[in-house]
């Protein structure tokens, strides 16, 4: 039986942990699974083989709400692999009409619906009686958002819901709080206190019916090494003092939209690029240029092939992009028009020594593995933002059989002293988080980018994130010992829709002694966490 494996072509082939999302939601009495799979893993793959599936036992279309940029992907993938019909909805026109499609008929199996989540946002949420995914569902952390709220309301009529996320921690256990509350259809409040609960050791396996989390490591999947280098600079301390003194003045200004940033954003910014800090605080200060010196040295090692570039702002994502001159550079951040980013993107992959200069926008669910090297020109502390950067190269189909990783670190940065901090706690994803080492070996910096009242914040959420990483290590190693017990000539969509259409349940597994435990675990689970539930509410 196939666990798992690449095609000749380099993409995903479907393995068997694919299956388990969809057993564990027909298991587990909640209908839902949320699938936190390490990142390039093949979590869309697993979601569309459980459309595959539930589509047909509900007989109802399926629907997909996705980020903007990642529209077109889904459209493609659900098409080309699983022959399923795909209607784009992209806006409240295109919703309406499809509100009065999927409710109205039954017998639309092959039918998927995909929407971005910012139609989502700025229209009143559909009832919608099929099976939902919810791509990138830690942007719905926040329960005080539109966001959250409109995701709310479409769920509570869907019977299957899926939520994907490689990072459903970004703070702290609040966030997945949050997003099990959408998925269980639970009152946030109930939510928060049910993971509090069960997040302890010895209650944390009820919550494994709902979850699955699957690692490139643990499964034995071929991807590339990562060599990380870290290039260190400092700026003089003339420059840092001229921060703090610009950053205390702000303190004094009134808050408005036009200058307001919050201090720890402006050391950040400070730290990311001088010019574009001054000319956010509209005042002069001096223009270190060691770290555009860094970059030029380390795209000067890689001339002749592609990479890319990370930021944390737009303004040094502009200065970068003037900045390389001597050979084609893109530019990618919130401001390029969702529409032209595949534009920006196709441009990119037609050249031979292209660099492609990102925000976060370009973090999440972008192939990039034609590219083996990628700079990551404003480090941030938080492991789970470095993991999904340095995913759009690390990932199956990558025929390098090495990946460069450059982090450029300024010394004094407050994400440089969060580290000297808490290195060793933050350091839990492997071969993407700077070791400890790397950062503690350097003596005091020249200039100090940040003062105490700022930097102790961030050593809190740093310190509550990395607890709740650690609590996250290892999960559900059951779900390992299964995969063997899994027919993987099941991850086939039209094999799915047969067995959902024949109701010939869970087949794929083979009915031996380990698979039944297995279930018989699952099962027992899911009525474990619904009893809290009930005891909650």
């Amino acid at each position: 039986m196939r666990r798992f494996g690449t095609s000749l072509s380099g993409g995903l082939r479907p393995a068997s942990y694919q299956l388990v999302p969809l057993t564990k939601l027909l298991l587990n009495q909640q209908q839902s699974v949320l699938i936190c799979d390490g990142v390039g893993v093949g979590k869309t793959i697993s979601a569309a083989l459980a459309l595959s599936y539930l589509t047909q036992a509900s007989r109802r279309p399926g629907l997909v709400v996705c980020p903007p940029s990642l529209l077109e992907k889904w459209r493609a993938e659900l098409r080309s692999k699983f022959l399923f019909t795909v209607i784009p909805v992209r806006s409240p026109e295109e919703l309406s009409t499809a509100d009065d499609e999927w409710n109205l008929t039954e017998g639309q199996p092959r039918r998927i619906y995909v929407m971005p989540s910012s139609l989502l946002m700025r229209s009143t949420p559909p009832s919608f009686s099929g099976p939902v995914v919810i791509d990138e569902i830690h942007h719905y952390r926040n329960p005080e958002t539109r966001l959250w709220s409109s995701a709310k309301r479409l769920l509570e009529s869907a019977p299957y819901r899926i939520g994907l996320s490689a990072t459903p921690i970004n703070n702290d256990l609040a966030d997945l709080a949050a997003e099990l509350s959408l998925l269980l259809r639970l009152n946030r409040y109930v939510a928060d206190a049910i993971i509090s609960d069960l997040w302890r050791p010895e209650f944390r396996e009820l919550l494994y019916s709902v979850l699955t989390r699957f690692s490139k490591e643990r499964l034995g999947i071929h991807f590339a090494a990562r060599l990380i280098r870290d290039v260190h600079v400092e700026f003089p301390r003339q420059y840092g003092r001229e921060v703090i003194s610009a950053v205390k003045e702000l303190r004094g200004r009134p808050v408005t939209e036009s200058v307001f940033r919050d201090e720890i954003t402006y050391f950040r910014l400070a730290a990311s690029s001088p010019r574009a800090f001054a000319a956010s605080i509209k005042v002069p200060t001096s223009r270190p240029g060691a770290k555009i010196d860094a970059l030029r040295g380390v795209l000067q090692r890689h001339d002749r092939e592609p990479i890319l570039v990370f930021c944390e702002f737009e303004e040094t994502a502009r200065e970068l992009s003037e900045f390389i001159a001597d050979r084609p550079a893109f530019l990618m951040t919130g401001s390029v028009p969702v529409f032209e980013r595949e534009i920006v993107l196709s441009r990119f992959r037609e050249q031979t020594n292209g660099v492609l200069v990102m925000t976060s926008v370009g973090t999440e669910g972008l192939d990039l593995q034609f590219c083996s090297a990628l700079v990551n020109f404003d480090l941030t502390w938080n492991p789970m933002i470095l993991e999904q950067r340095v995913g759009r190269i690390d990932r199956i189909g990558q025929q390098k059989p090495s990946v460069y990783v450059y982090n450029i670190i300024v010394d004094g940065s407050i994400d440089e002293r969060v580290m000297r901090v808490l290195g060793a706690k933050l350091g839990l994803l492997n071969g993407t988080m700077l070791e400890a080492a790397s950062v503690l070996g350097h003596g005091p910096p020249t200039a100090r980018l940040w003062d105490d009242a700022t930097v102790s914040d961030e050593i809190s959420r740093a310190e509550a994130l990395a607890t709740s990483l650690e609590l996250s290590t290892g999960i559900i190693p059951e779900d390992y010992a299964v995969l063997d017990e899994i027919d993987a000539a099941y991850c086939d969509g039209d094999r799915l829709r047969d067995t959902a259409q024949e109701g010939r349940g869970i087949s794929w597994l083979n009915g031996g002694e380990w698979s039944r435990r297995w279930s018989e675990g699952v099962a027992a689970m899911g009525a474990g966490l619904q009893t809290r539930i009930r005891r909650y509410s």
